[in-house]
């Protein structure tokens, strides 16, 4: 595209480090993309699904209606990337870093984020159901507008999360509820709260 520094069409498996690329409605699943560099590049209704992603580095990308399904992000490094309606379904970050990441309007279920590095991640709007969220390190993430149903945060304490506006009725916790010390919950959540210690609240 004339005046812009994107190149279309340049990102291959097998590429160290891809920067300035755009590309659109594109099928790159089942391909390795392992320890890669991508930075400075937009994606838009792409099908990643079941590729490897492990220790790749990511910084200043946005994806758009892309597909994640089944991939594999293992200790892969995000900064300031966006995920707009993308599709992230048994999709795997365990040990992932995250700074300054934002995902708005996606869909993530069965994704694991156990023992992930989070400052400044955001999720809005978005439907996470039974993911796990375990043994976090969090310095600023918020999930809010978000549907968190059946998500696991064992070891993750949520004081450290804002969580307005979301769901979370079914969460799992640890049997002594640690996680629950210190978070600030809306009514309804706390409602839910009270029933994950086998409190009955009646009105």
């Amino acid at each position: 595209i004339e005046g812009t520094p994107f190149k279309m069409s340049l990102f291959t498996s097998g590429s160290d480090y891809i920067e300035y690329v755009e590309e659109r409605d594109k099928d790159f699943s089942s391909t390795s993309f392992s320890s890669s560099t991508l930075s400075s590049s937009s994606f838009f209704s792409c099908d990643f699904s079941s590729s490897d992603f492990s220790l790749a580095l990511f910084s200043d990308c946005t994806f758009s209606s892309c597909d994640f399904s089944q991939v594999d992000f293992s200790s892969s490094s995000f900064t300031n990337v966006t995920f707009v309606s993308c599709r992230f379904k048994g999709t795997m970050f365990p040990k992932a870093r995250f700074k300054d990441i934002l995902f708005s309007h996606c869909t993530l279920r069965y994704a694991s984020f156990d023992e992930g590095k989070m400052k400044g991640m955001r999720m809005e709007d978005s439907e996470v159901e039974e993911c796990s969220f375990s043994d976090l390190s969090v310095e600023k993430m918020a999930l809010t507008g978000c549907s968190l149903a059946h998500s696991i945060f064992k070891g993750t304490p949520l004081k450290t999360i804002i969580l307005r506006g979301s769901d979370i009725s079914g969460i799992y916790i640890s049997r002594d509820c640690n996680e629950l010390r210190g978070a600030k919950l809306d009514i309804g959540q706390a409602l839910d709260a009270a029933r994950l210690m086998g409190i009955e609240v009646t009105v």
